[in-house]
């Protein structure tokens, strides 16, 4: 095969990889060779996450919106103002403005390090560390440990605040999303709904610092159950796909077939070019963007 591609964003330079062999390896792990060059799934790969069985995608759908249910539950400031002898004004500001700062923060962060690198390990990670600011609050007998608490558990709670619409739209169509995006949409506000009822219960009955024990228990279980999911961020499936590709063909064919790759995993630089620091610059160089997103805001 004198040139396994050439396209007007790519051409490579004659390789040494049989023709018959690539073609038999693509069709033995359900990828295709598009026109304009580049290696993707064929319709139907088991492998892609529209593909997956309806139990497992209905396993991982509920562990991850059992997720964003859960971390908008907790509610706890008008029941500390007196240990700490603080306003309740106050009490208010630190435990609801500082996890929506950190919310803030972390929805700008966390949405494109997921597409670019993936949901499990974020998912995985962020609610075990959610679980361990969970227990911050509650063991600092100090106001500073509230406001870090706080301020993390924010920031990680943006996770599955952002993240989930993208797990979803990882795993359906068109047709079959719009049910579990509009149950996905109900469960955010029953959290929030349930919150102060389901924290006064805990607080007469325990103290409210048994709010964030039994959040920290509550999603350390989760955490858990997440390690049953699967990666479902197609292009770096895909990725993983075309290292195999590439292993089987041999290494001495690698440069080769990885530039058939159109989902290329970025390195950090990359990413922190192109996902966080462009936006920004287009937010106040762009007049457009920055009226329209202001009022969505």
């Amino acid at each position: 095969m004198s040139q396994i591609v050439e396209s007007k964003e790519l051409s490579v330079a004659p390789s040494p990889i049989d023709e018959g062999l690539f073609q038999q390896q693509l069709d033995l792990q359900g990828l295709k060779l598009t026109p304009d060059g580049f290696v993707h799934w064929k319709p139907g790969n088991k492998r892609h996450p529209r593909n997956w069985s309806k139990l497992r995608k209905a396993h991982d759908v509920t562990v991850i919106l059992l997720l964003e249910m859960f971390t908008t539950l907790s509610a706890a400031a008008n029941a500390s103002h007196e240990e700490f002898n603080i306003s309740k004004t106050l009490s208010i500001f630190l435990f609801v403005p500082m996890y929506l700062i950190g919310q803030g923060i972390g929805s700008i962060v966390f949405p494109p390090y997921s597409e670019a690198f993936g949901r499990k390990k974020l998912y995985i990670v962020s609610t075990a560390m959610y679980s361990v600011s969970c227990i911050i609050i509650a063991i600092v007998p100090s106001l500073t440990g509230v406001v870090v608490g706080r301020l993390l558990s924010g920031f990680l709670s943006a996770i599955p605040t952002n993240v989930v619409a993208g797990s979803i739209e990882d795993m359906f169509n068109a047709k079959d999303r719009i049910w579990f995006l509009s149950l996905w949409m109900m469960l955010a506000p029953w959290g929030l709904a349930l919150g102060p009822i389901y924290s006064t219960y805990i607080i007469y009955a325990l103290d409210w610092r048994w709010v964030f024990y039994i959040a920290a228990i509550v999603t350390g279980f989760i955490a858990c159950l997440l390690l049953g999911i699967r990666e479902s961020r197609p292009p770096l499936l895909l990725d993983h796909e075309v290292r195999h590709l590439c292993q089987a063909l041999g290494k001495e064919t690698q440069i080769v077939v990885q530039s058939l790759n159109p989902d290329r995993i970025p390195d950090l630089r990359t990413f922190f070019t192109m996902a966080l620091f462009r936006p920004i610059y287009l937010f106040f160089t762009e007049p457009i963007i920055f009226l329209s997103t202001n009022p969505s805001a």
